[in-house]
């Protein structure tokens, strides 16, 4: 396999001040160095995608060629996320390294095998994080929240009772978000070839799409915290499958072109792939019990 890292990730520019012959950074470079910090990406935003990408990035054990390839739709996910959500091109240009990375043969099964340098990868994830994304006390020590020994604790009673309250809301929402996203759509089709009215429908679709992320965060209240390493139990599925159902349901409203609406294959799609991780988290809980 062709072990080539990564170039032309970190663009920072540097100043070299040398204090003996009076050199001083100057207001130019302040500037400098705040334009360069200014364009990373929020990682609060994209928190939960982010740690989807860690809980297999930093596993203990080599990774198989499924493994890999999990870590390549995790980090796809996340830039297509960052993509359609960020407005400035520079935030754009660094959700195109994120993309460019989980495109990477070495990620897609093209070049696996049993030597794959797990360590290599890593520091090429950490190099991308911090070009990319803005500092946090939980996103910059991803080694150590994973460096630990031995199986999750117990799974206690009131985190299934709670992660089951989470489930259930997020079931509705599915639900209620389908019938609301047929209504709009419906609107659409009937609009015919009044632009008055088709300007209407869109803002209307744009009101919902923005709400849209609000409404699964609230939905999210409340859930239990992930175990802190992935030990392959049923409970960390529980949370990687409801990963899954977030990030499909977070993409619903995306589409392309100027008005940026879905068409329909793209939005029945991800109810479906929403409701599939779903019920696969409530057979992970159901298991944990």
């Amino acid at each position: 396999m062709t072990k080539t890292r990564m170039s032309g990730l970190v663009f920072l520019p540097l100043a070299v001040c040398l204090p003996l012959a009076g050199c001083s950074t100057g207001p130019e470079s302040q500037a400098s160095e705040e334009t360069a910090g200014q364009y990373t990406l929020d990682p609060d935003t994209y928190r939960q995608d982010i740690q989807t990408v860690e809980a297999v990035l930093y596993q203990k054990a080599q990774p198989a060629a499924s493994d890999l390839e999990r870590i390549s739709g995790a980090m796809f996910q996340l830039g297509s996320k960052a993509l359609a959500q960020e407005e400035h091109p520079l935030r754009k240009e660094k959700a195109r390294l994120i993309m460019t990375l989980a495109s990477r043969g070495d990620l897609r099964g093209t070049e696996v095998t049993p030597e794959h340098d797990l360590e290599r990868l890593r520091q090429e994830w950490e190099t991308l994080r911090e070009t990319a994304f803005q500092g946090s006390d939980w996103e910059r020590t991803p080694r150590a929240r994973f460096d630990q020994t031995g199986m999750s604790d117990a799974v206690t009673a009131g985190e299934i009772h709670a992660c089951n309250f989470v489930l259930d809301r997020l079931a509705s929402l599915i639900e209620q978000g389908h019938w609301e996203v047929v209504a709009l759509m419906t609107d659409f089709a009937s609009s015919g070839d009044s632009p008055a009215e088709d300007v209407i429908n869109l803002r209307s679709w744009q009101s919902w799409a923005s709400d849209w992320e609000k409404r699964i965060q609230a939905a999210l209240t409340g859930l239990p915290a992930r175990p802190a390493r992935h030990d392959a139990s049923d409970y960390w599925r529980v949370h990687e499958s409801l990963d899954r159902a977030v990030a499909e349901l977070l993409m619903v409203p995306v589409g392309s072109g100027e008005r940026n609406v879905p068409e329909p294959f793209q939005w029945e799609r991800r109810f479906a792939r929403a409701e599939t991780a779903l019920a696969e988290s409530r057979e992970h809980l159901a298991r944990c019990d």
